[in-house]
């Protein structure tokens, strides 16, 4: 009768009949898993999400990808998509046809956050940094293993007293099971496992089934042992998640700082421009004066001298109209805006007008804040961080080598399936066993020099934060003394403004008067002339130095984006709040 079933039972038939009963005691190894998952302790995750708001625009950024760009034209590769990120800015043009862009300063700083790529660039290192973290927590997942095996022995036995006896031996062989990592170190499996062999000897035929479930634990005792090493890899990560967010900070704060910059530099060069035509506008009217006096008493040496410095204020100006596109394109590639862009050519007004008010800056205050909120300095306390675990694990892997492993095993043995399960779940066949391994190596130099080094690299760590230190606090005085000094010279350059322009006008006066020009009194007309440019350019140099030293004093202590315009700028550059609508330009 047996045999009939083995015969039944041979082939891909009987592999499955084997397969149905191995995967019966799944069940059993499921309820002996339960109590040693819980025992162990779930997944280790990854770590949270930060929830701030510059976390959530960088997520907001990364998701983004990279730029849309236009998908007709010549430049079609190189523009900016139209509408990608906000409402398109509004152009008119002028009587000439040129095409004119009335640009807020707050305007500029929500485009520049929302479609500026050295922002987009770094804004996907985070992103790499968490799937590190994952990748680090994924060490302590749980791992489900099993396989399946057939064997067919069949020869004649050649041996003394054995002639003409055939061995035909048919086994199977399979296990399923699961295994983890702890946080403590140990490496711990379940195992079930079904063996059945069949004997169709000339002599007999002698099926067997042996199921069996086996727990093997291994815990490191020392070195590599406990949450504290284990765990190392996974702290680090987050470290690091956490460095590359305050890098991707570090990089908006430089970018609202250079829009900013480069707003008020395009004031001032257009500023410089209409200084320059109106000193233009000035010499063509003595010009023209003195040419109307040729016929009483100009001289060629008047005429020529007047012509040569009209020359060199054309010179000048066509000067300063390059400054204003060089200003332009400055904005426009940080701005990378569809219409904003460093390839359109609308021309950029700016409608903001920089600040002349006095700023109290208490110089302790704004130390303190910088200690605390510059993105450099909390990054050099991030690596003493990472620093400080590296010596822990390299304290760790200085110790022996004690491992602790324990073995129990429980199977069955019987002619049938149910039979073997039985004696199995009676426990009557149970063996188990407990070793200790033990590793030194003598000396032990190469771990001692490695943890020497993560010494080394922790003191290092330290002095590069203290060095960071004087290098912050350093710019940050820098920094308000640039504000205040700014600010005196506004100022100071105001009243040089009207000495220049009651000096000109008495000038005039005198000319008026007098009637007649001397070579001489030409040349102080001409020379009152440009004093009195230079000093509305210094006039609105020293304005535009003040309002950029003053972004860059928030700059330095790590609080751009606790400034009202940024802070608004930061929740609408991220999708969270709503656009308003672009300003109409006018001509």
């Amino acid at each position: 009768m047996l045999e009939d079933w083995a015969d039944r039972s041979a082939g891909d038939g009987f592999m499955a009949s084997y397969l149905r009963k191995l995967r019966g005691g799944v069940c059993l190894l499921t309820a002996m898993g339960c109590g040693l998952l819980l025992l162990a302790g779930s997944c280790v995750r990854a770590g949270a999400i930060d929830p701030s708001i510059i976390a959530r625009y960088q997520q907001a950024m990364a998701r983004l990808g990279p730029q849309v760009r236009a998908e007709t034209g010549p430049l079609k590769d190189y523009l900016p998509a139209a509408g990608e990120t906000g409402p398109v800015l509004k152009v008119t043009k002028d009587d000439d046809g040129k095409e004119i862009v009335l640009l807020s300063l707050q305007e500029a700083i929500m485009r520049g956050l929302a479609n500026n790529l050295d922002i987009r660039v770094v804004s996907y290192t985070p992103e790499i940094s968490y799937q590190e973290m994952v990748e680090a927590a994924a060490e302590f997942d749980y791992v489900i293993f099993g396989g399946a095996s057939m064997t067919k022995t069949d020869e004649i036995l050649s041996l003394a007293g054995l002639a003409g006896l055939r061995n035909d031996r048919r086994t199977q062989e399979g296990e399923v099971g699961i295994r983890q990592k702890t946080v403590t170190g140990a490496n711990w499996s379940l195992t079930y496992g079904l063996d059945h062999e069949r004997d169709r000897s000339t002599s007999a035929t002698t099926p067997s089934w042996t199921p069996l479930v086996s727990l093997s634990v291994t815990q490191p005792l020392l070195r590599g042992g406990w949450s504290e090493r284990n765990l190392a890899s996974l702290r680090i990560s987050r470290i690091n998640r956490n460095t590359t967010l305050s890098q991707f900070r570090q990089q908006v704060e430089l970018t609202v700082t250079q829009i900013i910059t480069a707003y008020w530099q395009l004031v001032q060069t257009r500023r410089e421009v209409e200084i320059q035509e109106a000193l233009m506008e000035a010499s063509l009217k003595t010009l023209q004066r003195i040419q109307d006096r040729m016929d009483l008493d100009a001289t060629a040496v008047q005429i020529k001298q007047t012509e040569a410095a009209v020359e060199q204020r054309r010179a000048v100006l066509i000067q300063a109209e390059n400054a204003v596109g060089d200003a332009q394109d400055t904005l426009g590639r940080l701005l990378a805006d569809p219409i904003v862009n460093s390839l359109t050519d609308a021309e950029v007004i700016p409608t903001d007008k920089p600040a002349e008010i006095a700023v109290t800056i208490n110089e302790m205050d704004q130390l303190v804040t910088a200690l605390r909120y510059n993105p450099v300095l909390e990054q050099a306390r991030l690596a003493i961080a990472t620093a400080d675990i590296n010596v822990k694990v390299a304290e760790n892997d200085k110790l022996p080598r004690l491992d602790f492993t324990a073995t129990t095993e429980v199977q069955g043995r019987g002619r049938s399936f149910h039979g073997g399960r039985k004696r199995m779940e009676s426990f009557d066949q149970t063996s188990w066993s407990l070793a200790l391994t033990f590793e030194y190596p003598l000396g032990n130099r190469e771990r001692e020099s490695v943890h020497r080094q993560r010494r080394y690299e922790r003191l290092r760590a330290i002095t590069d934060l203290q060095n960071q230190v004087d290098q912050v606090s350093l710019i940050v005085r820098e920094r308000i003394r640039e504000v205040r000094t700014a600010f005196r010279e506004i100022s100071i350059q105001g009243v040089a403004v009207e000495a220049a322009t009651a000096q000109l006008q008495a000038l005039e006066d005198t000319e008026r008067i007098r009637g007649a020009l001397t070579p001489e009194f030409l040349q102080v007309k001409l020379s009152a002339q440009d004093t009195l440019a230079a000093a509305h350019r210094d006039l609105i140099r020293a304005i535009v130095t003040y309002n950029v030293a003053m972004v860059e004093v928030n700059q330095a202590t790590g609080t751009v984006l606790e400034m009202s315009g940024v802070k608004v700028a930061v929740p609408i550059a991220q999708g969270a709040a709503p656009w308003p609508q672009p300003q109409a330009s006018r001509p």
